[in-house]
């Protein structure tokens, strides 16, 4: 979970385990806890609002990305949830 969203990017979003979880695994606790934090930071609100729109549209032609970074991303995000998910399941 994102810690200070100062440093905090689009891209550290797209990293972070609990974001993705709340984005595409529509998990409660994670939407709980991201809609709290949005709610003590609204200063947040514009780079979540962003995050969430790349990884809702990553199937869709973009000008920001090529063909081969939308696909090295979805597989980064794929290890990322798997091995997430591994070990909440181990």
């Amino acid at each position: 979970m994102v810690k200070n969203m100062t440093t905090c990017s689009i891209a550290g979003l797209l990293a972070d385990r609990s974001f993705l979880e709340y984005v595409l695994e529509a998990d409660a606790k994670q939407a709980a806890y991201w809609k709290s934090y949005s709610d003590e930071h609204p200063h947040s609100r514009v780079v979540i609002a962003r995050a969430k729109d790349i990884l809702l549209h990553l199937d869709r032609p973009t000008p920001h990305f090529s063909d081969d970074e939308i696909e090295a991303l979805k597989r980064r995000l794929k290890v990322s949830l798997y091995a997430g998910n591994s070990r909440k399941n181990g």
